[in-house]
């Protein structure tokens, strides 16, 4: 059986899970993460691909996948360009919307999703992860991405560790603090 794509069809889940695989397009990438850094940004270098497996739960669908992009980005800091590749195993339960009604202003039925703003939903019928997995990705990205954040080392631009003085102030709280810490002393 060859995996499912992004999205799919809730009876086409057996009992045991069925494994999917996809990407969200380079181009919907580049457009979710254009302007997170401002003037800088991160830069889309390839599509976000997932793989994974979907697990039917009585009216829900367990997804458990690992995502993968990589992004380009200028250092916040000496402003050198680095790539930074995202990659991370996550897990949802995404729930099936429940429609409720409720009277409009015109004493007309209006029909409303149950929309919490912390929760993933399909309709009951397809299931779209596409942006699950997009959402997923934007909560990832650091919002200051140093040097160090693409695994380059210290950044030129750090700045130094200054040498530690202590204000004269707190030099009784600290000796309370030493007691505390070996009370035989």
């Amino acid at each position: 059986m060859h995996p499912l794509d992004l999205d799919f069809r809730f009876d086409q889940l057996p009992p045991e899970g069925r494994a999917f695989r996809g990407e969200v397009a380079e181009e919907v990438v580049a457009e979710n993460v254009a302007g997170l850094l401002g003037e800088l940004g991160y830069r889309s270098s390839g599509a976000l691909t997932v793989e994974g497996t979907a697990w039917p739960a009585r009216r829900d669908v367990v997804v458990h996948a690992t995502f993968r992009v990589a992004l380009g980005f200028d250092c916040v800091r000496c402003l050198t360009a680095r790539e930074l590749v995202v990659e991370r195993t996550v897990q949802h339960v995404l729930v099936r919307e429940v429609a409720t009604a409720t009277p409009g202003d015109d004493g007309l039925e209006v029909t409303d999703a149950d929309d919490e703003a912390d929760e993933y939903t399909f309709d009951g019928e397809r299931v779209a992860l596409g942006e699950v997995f997009r959402e997923d990705l934007l909560l990832e990205l650091p919002m200051n991405p140093t040097c160090e954040t693409a695994g380059a080392g210290v950044c030129e631009a750090a700045p130094q560790a200054a040498e530690a003085t202590v204000d004269l102030r707190w030099t009784p709280l600290m000796a309370l603090k030493a007691k505390l810490e070996d009370p035989d002393s």
